[in-house]
């Protein structure tokens, strides 16, 4: 398989649904998602900066929520030169820990290689040029793959509360980006008459 080519990443549907994950750390959890195994790709903050538009501090932020949920392990040792080596893994549960670092004797893989666990069936496909974006800022990045798993869901008629229920924001932020996410072209909102006075229904394209 060429990872390299593939279109879209399949985003566990598990980490999308975790409320105390902020849509900034589910919008990094996808994008790192989408690079994992890659051979060409060495995980670090700088490179991640260019695949985002958020700010370093965001960025940052971001990083350290992942790690302290356990959803992205970060383990290191020394080489023989003395150089550090650092090595990751991307998984689909929720594991409370401090986010540290984790010391081991030998990594058998290159420096900031990441690898992922494979999903069982229950994920949403993202497309990977919209995660690696470096025009799209994190909280855009997973208010997208958020509203791409509640739109797929069969007979699902959405509510912006239906959001509050799976995100680590409050209603204002949420709307915020909802907004963002519509005048970035990205988000398709449409009103038709309900076949009430004065009523409308509405549905949406991502």
């Amino acid at each position: 398989m060429d990872l390299n080519n593939m279109q879209y990443t399949e985003v566990s549907n598990a980490v999308l649904r975790d409320s105390s994950l902020s849509l900034s750390g589910k919008g990094l959890y996808a994008m790192i998602y989408s690079y994992a195994g890659l051979p060409d790709f060495r995980l670090t903050l700088e490179r991640l900066s260019r695949s985002c538009a958020s700010s370093a501090y965001a960025l940052r932020k971001a990083w350290r929520e992942l790690k302290a949920a356990g959803y992205l392990k970060h383990y290191y040792t020394t080489a023989d030169n003395g150089a550090f080596c650092h090595a990751y893994q991307i998984g689909h549960t929720a594991q409370a820990c401090d986010g540290r670092m984790m010391y081991i004797d030998h990594i058998d893989r290159p420096n900031g290689d990441v690898q992922s666990e494979a999903n069982e069936g229950d994920y949403t496909q993202i497309p990977n040029a919209l995660l690696r974006s470096s025009t799209l800022s994190l909280p855009l990045k997973g208010l997208y793959a958020v509203l791409s798993y509640l739109f797929k869901i069969p007979g699902f008629t959405f509510r912006l509360k239906s959001l509050a229920a799976l995100c680590k924001e409050k209603s204002k932020a949420l709307a915020s980006s909802w907004l963002k996410l519509k005048l970035a072209g990205l988000l398709k909102q449409h009103r038709r008459p309900s076949g009430k006075h004065n009523c409308f229904d509405w549905t949406y394209d991502l």
